[in-house]
């Protein structure tokens, strides 16, 4: 791995980075970049310590006929878990002068202080750093605080929303349409009014010991909507309007939400963006690919998750109360000052 020409292989046809890198692709165990459920791909070379991610370009363009022709490298991975991956770990030299040897306090000292950080119990969990058009994360040993894992992805440029999908489907349902409604029966006439676009008979067929129904438009129009049965204090009755999920471009073959989300979010956030406008959340978590956090606001639960490897918001969230798992509330409690 020649991580001198990183910043140069990032964001090019994965194919010809991996060339520029010095790394043989048929050594990894996806040598023909193929995807299986989800548009970002991975390859894991295990021998050497390294994996790398990829996804389709198409989805940084408006332009959906070209899919699946380009994949671009993503970010790379350098590990040093052998337990956590059962996988040679990583000899080489890493990027920024970087070592597995450093904490968090000495990689401040090589880097500065990080853009982002995620801290459970008082440790710091992982962190990012910002260089150019790339980033670097790092993840830190629960055990002796050292480097784990190192991960080096690029700042890809923000999707262009689809012109025809936004003149259909823009200001509705907008957060701040769709918020009134929330806890409503779906017999409601602005219910009804609002969603009469959507699959709202897949409720009226729900059986009736079903506790919730999803109607499902996620490849059409980028969202979910929830209803369910009432629970206490609401009275019995018809299922009820209870929360929204909208999707980001690309995430499940969603042609991506273009409306306005909750809280004036966007899906081009970083993860610290998210703290500085809606300030620390009452739960989250985070792994090497994925994190989310969640804000208890009084009328209704928001969950907002986010991608690691591309650091930008996947999908957001809400839920109105008691229509939810208790445990978005209780399980990995943030009390550590995150901003």
């Amino acid at each position: 791995m020649n991580v001198s020409k990183i910043e140069d292989a990032l964001g090019l046809n994965v194919v010809e980075a991996l060339r520029l890198l010095e790394v043989d692709a048929t050594q990894g165990d996806d040598p023909l970049f193929t995807f299986n459920d989800e548009w970002i791909g991975y390859s894991f070379f295990h021998q050497q310590g390294f994996a790398v991610s990829f996804c389709d370009d198409a989805f940084y363009r408006d332009n959906n006929s070209n899919i699946g022709d380009e994949k671009i490298l993503a970010t790379i991975l350098f590990y040093n878990d052998e337990e956590y991956y059962h996988r040679k770990d990583y000899k080489g030299y890493l990027p920024e002068g970087v070592s597995f040897q450093d904490n968090h306090e000495s990689t401040i000292g090589r880097l500065g202080l990080p853009k982002w950080k995620f801290v459970r119990d008082g440790k710091t969990v992982c962190a990012r750093w910002d260089s150019g058009h790339v980033w670097f994360v790092i993840f830190y040993s629960e055990t002796n605080g050292l480097i784990k894992h190192l991960q080096v992805g690029w700042h890809p440029p923000i999707p262009p929303i689809p012109t025809g999908l936004r003149n259909e489907l823009y200001g509705y349902p907008d957060f701040d349409v769709v918020r009134p409604l929330l806890g409503k029966s779906v017999a409601d006439l602005d219910v009804v009014h609002a969603f009469s676009r959507f699959k709202l008979s897949e409720v009226e067929r729900a059986k009736s010991d079903d506790w919730y129904v999803v109607v499902d438009h996620t490849a059409d129009k980028g969202i979910e909507l929830f209803f369910d049965d009432p629970r206490d204090p609401d009275p019995p009755g018809p299922y009820l309007f209870s929360g929204i999920k909208y999707f980001r471009r690309g995430i499940f073959d969603s042609p991506g939400f273009v409306g306005k989300l909750p809280h004036g979010i966007e899906f081009s956030f970083k993860p610290e963006q998210l703290l500085q406008l809606l300030g620390n959340p009452a739960t989250g978590d985070v792994k090497e690919w994925s994190g989310y956090y969640v804000w208890d606001f009084p009328d209704y639960l928001l969950h907002v998750y986010y991608s690691v490897q591309e650091q930008r918001v996947d999908r957001v969230t809400v839920m109105l109360h008691p229509y939810h798992s208790p445990s978005f509330l209780t399980d990995h409690l943030i009390t550590d000052a995150q901003i």
